[in-house]
């Protein structure tokens, strides 16, 4: 009954939480609200009106009889300090005969939210070694070297990463390797490496959102090509382009030069008179 569970938190100066995500809409109700009798003297109180209300969309709300409590506990000057020092009040009244109980059960609860906050910490890490991996992180490049060295600094962190490169590598290099490549999400061709080392090229391209990928899945690079990547004014002015040097075994220079999973694979791109070209260069690497 909340009337003798309220009165029993008030004389012990605890903290009186009533949950009622499912039940407290029956204050709304003439008929039925006698049965939350007692409630009023919770000190915060959790409603969910998408529940028992049925609203179309989420409505929740946490509802406090003295707004300061709530308001003092997020103005602490150390958060870190201030929620120890709630834990050992919690453990020092968990050794008390009457709060036993209540102990044991919150010790499980809290057991499993580390548990969960764990595994969520876990996704996370695994994600961001996965995109570190494979050269899709879509971050900044400052942001990029703190991913970096926050998994150099961790023993464990750092293992998996290796772990997740080695197996971009066996993907990269299999007997057959097949790059497929993207342009506004339509495949427009594919590059099929039958060697550990190799360089293949796809003309008559124009500016667009390109995806690289190899036939597993993998995307191993993905982004904008623009003008300035594949037409040969916007990317180099009034400087003449030598139309012999395809044709004589010149070799250009690459407008864009990008390297693909830890260096084992170069992706470049050459501009001409109204398409460009892209060039994907296997690597061979050793030591692994």
């Amino acid at each position: 009954p909340l009337d003798e569970v309220g009165d029993f938190c008030k004389e012990n100066r605890i903290w009186f939480h009533v949950d009622g995500a499912h039940g407290a809409s029956a204050l709304l109700s003439q008929k039925y609200k006698y049965l939350l009798k007692g409630i009023e003297k919770a000190d915060s109180l959790t409603w969910d009106a998408h529940k028992l209300m049925q609203t179309p969309t989420l409505c929740a709300a946490l509802l406090f009889k003295d707004h300061t409590s709530i308001d003092t506990a997020f103005k602490q000057a150390e958060p870190k300090a201030a929620l120890k020092n709630a834990f050992e009040q919690i453990q020092h009244l968990g050794r008390q005969k009457r709060f036993r109980d209540g102990f044991r059960n919150f010790e499980r609860f809290m057991e499993q939210v580390s548990k969960f906050h764990k595994l969520r910490e876990t996704d996370s890490v695994r994600q961001l070694i996965a995109e570190v991996a494979t050269e899709t992180f879509s971050g900044t490049e400052k942001q990029r070297q703190i991913v970096i060295e926050s998994i150099a600094s961790d023993t464990e962190i750092k293992a998996e990463y290796e772990k997740v490169c080695r197996q971009v590598r066996q993907d990269c290099y299999g007997q057959i390797a097949i790059v497929q490549i993207f342009r506004d999400k339509l495949l427009i061709g594919e590059m099929t490496f039958s060697e550990a080392v190799g360089c293949k090229t796809i003309g008559e391209l124009l500016p667009g959102d390109y995806t690289l990928k190899l036939d597993s899945g993998r995307v191993i690079w993905q982004g904008n090509l623009s003008d300035k990547d594949l037409i040969w004014t916007e990317a180099f002015g009034t400087r003449k382009l030598d139309l012999a040097a395809e044709t004589s075994g010149i070799k250009r220079l690459p407008v864009r030069q990008m390297s693909l999973l830890g260096g084992d694979m170069v992706l470049r791109t050459f501009a001409g008179i109204e398409s460009g070209t892209i060039e994907v260069e296997l690597i061979k690497r050793r030591g692994y």
